[in-house]
Parts: structure tokens; sequence; C-alpha cells
């Protein structure tokens, strides 16, 4: 994709083309969330952090959605800067809005996450001496 829309700005002499890229990329992304909540047994989440995170599975596929929500919203931002603003602008909401919005995104998912999981039990104690 890159190839292609980087070919494609160069020999049309277009950036539009590159603008676009990161909302493409969104959007793949937003869909392979939203495609493996009916492909497989486990949502894509679940199969990257299962052995991170104790959830149930409501919760999993919620973090999907949440996750899908997340990246159609933002390449719809994107979309949105790419053609209300100057392409200065532009080239800074990419490289720092949209990562900071993707880094807030994901401390805010771990919170959740970490909210979510099964408590650990605590370790029973292997002091044989009797006081209680």
């Amino acid at each position: 994709m890159v190839w292609g829309l980087g070919g494609l700005t160069l020999a049309l002499h277009n950036p539009l083309f590159i603008k676009w890229k990161p909302t493409v990329v969104y959007w793949i992304f937003a869909a392979c969330f939203i495609g493996s909540q009916y492909i497989g047994d486990k949502p894509l989440l679940e199969r990257a952090l299962g052995h991170a995170a104790e959830l149930d599975r409501q919760s999993w596929r919620r973090l999907s959605w949440m996750w899908a929500v997340f990246f159609l919203l933002l390449g719809a931002l994107n979309v949105y800067v790419l053609y209300n603003f100057s392409e200065e602008f532009w080239v800074k909401f990419k490289l720092f809005g949209c990562l900071g919005l993707v880094f807030a995104f994901s401390l805010a998912q771990g919170v959740w996450i970490a909210m979510k999981s099964a408590p650990e039990k605590p370790a029973e104690s292997t002091d044989n001496s009797g006081a209680q």
C-alpha cells in the first residue's frame, strides 16, 4: 500500500494519495478488529493479549469494538484535517496528533483492562508454624 500510494503520489504529482494512506491503514485496522469478532473462536486482541490479561469473553469483544471504533474515528479525523487545514498542519497532526491519540487511547485501555481483569488470588501461606 505504501508503494502503491507513494508511487501514485510521485507519478501523478498529487500529494492527496499519500495523505489518504493513514486513513486507509486505520480503516484496515478497524476492519481487522471487526472481522476478528466473526472469524475464529477469539477476537484479535484476545489472541494477542490473552496470555497477559484475564478477561471474560464479553470484555474481550467489547475491547475489540472499542479499538475498531477508535480507528474508524481516527481515520475520519484524518480526512477532516486533510481537507480543512493546511498541509503543514496535517503533517504535524499526523505525526504528533495521531500518535498522541493512539498513545492516550492505549493507556486508557490499559487502565480499563486492569479494572476488568480477574483479580489475582492471594498466595497461600507456606508458613507451617501454626501461628494465626
